[in-house]
């Protein structure tokens, strides 16, 4: 008996890390794809029909540190890209990233969505009902710019994924990298 309480104990020590990144229907669409791996999310609930999966990734929660303690989801806080301040909401939950900036009509012009994940992968993500242009920078653990991509408003056909380990993706309006000098390699400073 003792050895199966243990067993089971274990078990879900194992399972439930898991099933917290799954959820259930309230979870938002980052969970569509149960069983899919984080980064293919995105693909699975637009083949499924989810309505949700727009401007942001699938991925869980963790921290980002702001200013020597952790941000919490929904704060607005200033970090610098490539030496450039700009000011982001942070997104952490399943919910806030399954929503991204969906039905934003306008983003001010040095304000954005920092997307933080539990762990590094291969974030996607895609445009629907998100009518506005972006650009996302994928970041790695070390705070570096690993790849920018260019995301067209209302785009449901493409699948932004980064071909490269990310912790961190950050979305602010379309060429905002370009006008700033910001580039792959640029470091950023939470």
């Amino acid at each position: 008996m003792l050895n199966s309480l243990r067993r089971c104990c274990v078990l879900f020590l194992l399972v439930a890390p898991w099933l917290a990144g799954c959820g259930g229907p309230d979870g938002g669409p980052s969970q569509a794809g149960n069983g899919v791996p984080a980064g293919d999310r995105a693909a699975a609930a637009r083949q499924d029909g989810d309505s949700a999966m727009t401007a942001g990734p699938a991925g869980d929660s963790a921290a980002v540190p702001a200013a020597g303690s952790a941000a919490r989801s929904g704060d607005r806080i200033v970090i610098t890209v490539g030496g450039v301040p700009v000011r982001v909401r942070v997104s952490q939950t399943p919910r806030e990233k399954a929503r991204g900036l969906m039905f934003t009509e306008q983003l001010p012009a040095d304000e954005g969505m920092l997307f933080v994940f539990e762990y590094e992968h291969r974030p996607s993500f895609w445009m629907k009902n998100t009518p506005i242009d972006l650009d996302v920078a994928f970041i790695d653990n070390h705070g570096r710019i690993v790849e920018i991509r260019r995301m067209q408003a209302l785009d449901e056909e493409t699948i932004h994924r980064s071909r490269h380990p990310a912790l961190y993706a950050l979305e602010v309006n379309a060429g905002w990298f370009r006008e700033h000098g910001v580039a792959v390699g640029d470091a950023v400073e939470f």
